[in-house]
C-alpha cells in the first residue's frame, strides 16, 4: 500500500539509519552530522535502546529473504503485534470473546492512533512501556516488589524515550486510586511510587554513556518544546503538528476514545465498581483523553487505556452474559462481530494509511552525490524535516540540522529562525546571506521547497544538481 522505498513518517528514516549505525554512533558524545545543532558537539541517543532493539531487527532481512529497504513493513508488523499482544494480556477478562475484542478495537477506535502505531518511532516502545507499568502496578505484590519493578521500567524509559516523565501518569493515577479506595493505614506509602520512578530516570541519566549530554537531550524536547506548544516560546520555530492540538475534524474523527471512557463510567457507576483496579484505568484513561485536546500526541496513550478501561468495566458488567454462552452461539457472535470489525478495519486503515502523507529518501540525489561530492562534504539545508530523507540515503555527508528545530535554536537561535522565516517563505534571504547562515556554499532544497529554489535561482544560485527529490545550489 506504501510505494516502494517510502515511509508513512519522516523520521523513520533517520531512526532506522541510527539502528545500522548502532551502537558506535548511538553512544557518541558529537554527532557531526548536524553542524548547526547542539547535537554537532554534544550528542545524545535519547532513544538509546529503541535504537538498540531496532538493530536486533534490521537482522531479519539478512536470515530471511525480504527487503531491508523502505517501507520497512516487516518492522511495523513486529512492533504493532507486540502491541497488540501486550494489550490484550494486561487484564484479566472472564469471556475470550471480550479479550479478542481488545486488538480489535486498538486497531477501529481511531484513525490517528493506527498511523501512530504504523510509525517506526519510539513511541511504539513507549506504549508497550506504558503497558507494562499498568500491569506492574495493577498486578505485582508486595508494595517492596512493585517499587523494585517500578524503578527498572522508569531506568528502560529514560534510556528508549524522550519523554520518560510519561510514565507518571499511571503512577499518579495509581496513587489516586490507592488513597481514595483504600481504608489502610499503610495506603500513603504508595507514594513512595513517586521518588523510586524519579530515580530510576536520574539514575539512567546519571550513568548513561552520554553523560552530561543526556541534560541538554531532556531539557530541549521536555522544557522548551514544551513551553513551545503552551505558546509560552519566543522561538519563531515551525514544530511538528503533531504536538500541537487536534482540529475539530481530527477530535471528530477519533471521537470513539471519548465514548468508550464515558461508557466505562456508565458502567461504573451503574455495577458500583468502586476498587483500586477500576479507579486507576478511569483516571488514566481520563487523562490521556483530555491530553488529546491539547496534543495529538496523546492519541497513543488515550486509545489502548481507553480500550482497557472498557473493556474491564464491560467485562464486570456484562461478562457473566458472554461467558454462558453456549459454543455454537459465540461462535455464531464471533464471527459477527469479526467480520464488522474488519469491514471498519480495512475502511480505517485505508482512509489512514492511504490518505496520509508519505516520504521517500532522497535517493537520486545521493547516487548523483557519490560520483561528484568529496565524502565528509557539509551539504546545507534549509528544512530540519530533510535530513531524515538525506541521512538515510547518503551518510558520508554533513548536513545543517535535524528531526527538531529547538535543537538548533538552542544554540543558533538568530540563524534557526531566518531559515524558519525563508523556508516558510516569509523573508527571503540572498545566496549570499544564506551561504553565511550555513557555513557553507552547498545547499539542498528539497522537492518541497519549489519556491525557496526558484527565489535562489532566480538570485544568480547555481544549479549542480537537480532531480524529482530537490536541487544542489552553489550559493
Amino acid at each position: 500500500m506504501i510505494p516502494y522505498g517510502w515511509e508513512v513518517d519522516v523520521d523513520v528514516f533517520y531512526h532506522v539509519r541510527m539502528a545500522d549505525f548502532f551502537p558506535e554512533v548511538c553512544i557518541s558524545k558529537v554527532f557531526p552530522w548536524t553542524q548547526l545543532s547542539i547535537w554537532k558537539d554534544h550528542f545524545y541517543d535519547k532513544e538509546l535502546g529503541f535504537h538498540a532493539i531496532l538493530h536486533l531487527i534490521r537482522q531479519i532481512p539478512l536470515f530471511v529473504n525480504i527487503s531491508e529497504n523502505a517501507p520497512f513493513n516487516y518492522i511495523n508488523i513486529i512492533f504493532t503485534g507486540v502491541i497488540l499482544l501486550i494489550y490484550t494480556r494486561l487484564i484479566p477478562v472472564s469471556s475470550l470473546l471480550l479479550k479478542n475484542s481488545i486488538p480489535v478495537l486498538l486497531l477501529i477506535i481511531s484513525p490517528l492512533f493506527l498511523l501512530r502505531i504504523n510509525m517506526i518511532r519510539p513511541h511504539v516502545l513507549s506504549i508497550i512501556l506504558f503497558a507494562l507499568t499498568i500491569h506492574i502496578l495493577l498486578f505485582v505484590s508486595p508494595l517492596k516488589r512493585k517499587m523494585i519493578y517500578i524503578f527498572i521500567i522508569s531506568w528502560i524509559y529514560a534510556v528508549s524515550y524522550s519523554s520518560p516523565q510519561l510514565i507518571f501518569i499511571p503512577i499518579f493515577s495509581y496513587c489516586c486510586a490507592v488513597l481514595i479506595t483504600s481504608r489502610s493505614k499503610k495506603r500513603l506509602t504508595c507514594l513512595w511510587l513517586c521518588p523510586i520512578s524519579f530515580a530510576g530516570i536520574l539514575i539512567a541519566f546519571l550513568i548513561h554513556p552520554q553523560f552530561p549530554n543526556t541534560y541538554y537531550g531532556w531539557y530541549i524536547p521536555g522544557v522548551l518544546v514544551i513551553k513551545k506548544i503552551l505558546g509560552i516560546s519566543k522561538a519563531q520555530v515551525v514544530l511538528g503538528t503533531e504536538l500541537f492540538a487536534p482540529s475539530l475534524k481530527v477530535i471528530a474523527q477519533n471521537s470513539a476514545v471519548f465514548f468508550l471512557v464515558i461508557a466505562g463510567v456508565i458502567f461504573t457507576v451503574y455495577k458500583k465498581l468502586y476498587n483500586i483496579k477500576i479507579f486507576m484505568l478511569l483516571t488514566i484513561s481520563s487523562i490521556c483523553a483530555l491530553g488529546f485536546l491539547f496534543s495529538q500526541r496523546f492519541i497513543e496513550y488515550a486509545v489502548p487505556s481507553s480500550v482497557i478501561f472498557f473493556v474491564y468495566t464491560f467485562d464486570c458488567f456484562a461478562g457473566q452474559f458472554f461467558l454462558n454462552l453456549k459454543l455454537n452461539k459465540a461462535i455464531k457472535i464471533s464471527v459477527f462481530f469479526v467480520a464488522v470489525f474488519l469491514c471498519f478495519f480495512l475502511l480505517k486503515y485505508e482512509f489512514t494509511i492511504l490518505s496520509s502523507s508519505s516520504y521517500f529518501p532522497c535517493c537520486s540525489f545521493a547516487k548523483w552525490a557519490q560520483k561528484n561530492i568529496i565524502p565528509g562534504t557539509y551539504i546545507g539545508h534549509i528544512r530540519w524535516g530533510d535530513f531524515p530523507r538525506l541521512f538515510y540515503p547518503a551518510p558520508q555527508y554533513l548536513y545543517s540540522m535535524g528531526l527538531d528545530p529547538m535543537f538548533s535554536y538552542f544554540v543558533y537561535p538568530e540563524k534557526t529562525e531566518a531559515l524558519e522565516n525563508f523556508n516558510q517563505i516569509r523573508t527571503p534571504l540572498s545566496p549570499k546571506k544564506l551561504k553565511e547562515i550555513l557555513e557553507t556554499n552547498l545547499v539542498f532544497i528539497s522537492n518541497l521547497d519549489t519556491g525557496c529554489a526558484k527565489y535562489l535561482i532566480d538570485n544568480k544560485a547555481k544549479v549542480l544538481y537537480k532531480g524529482y527529490d530537490g536541487w544542489l545550489l552553489d550559493l
